[in-house]
């Protein structure tokens, strides 16, 4: 079966548009690609997989924050350009 790219793009734009928290997205964007069981191309595994590393990279703690680390806005950003891509590659089909 192939990967809904719909469940991620809604999520996304979710939180993008503030109708979920961001513990929320993080919760359940980690769980779901996860849990995956739909197969993927190349592209779109590269780019699920690298927003889930931008989510693990998360965080919200300044006392916990390293060069590693990125803060709600770089990640509301990455988030941006991963919706971007997302939709692109569901155009292509």
């Amino acid at each position: 079966m192939k990967i809904n790219l719909n469940s991620y793009s809604q999520l996304i734009d979710d939180y993008l548009n503030d109708k979920v928290s961001t513990k929320h997205f993080e919760k359940t964007y980690l769980k779901t690609f996860i849990e995956e069981t739909g197969k993927m191309t190349e592209k779109e595994y590269a780019l699920l997989n690298g927003l889930f590393m931008d989510i693990e990279a998360f965080c919200d703690n300044p006392d916990l924050f390293d060069q590693y680390s990125i803060d709600e806005s770089k990640l509301k950003n990455r988030c941006k350009v991963a919706l971007e891509k997302l939709r692109r590659l569901k155009e292509k089909g």
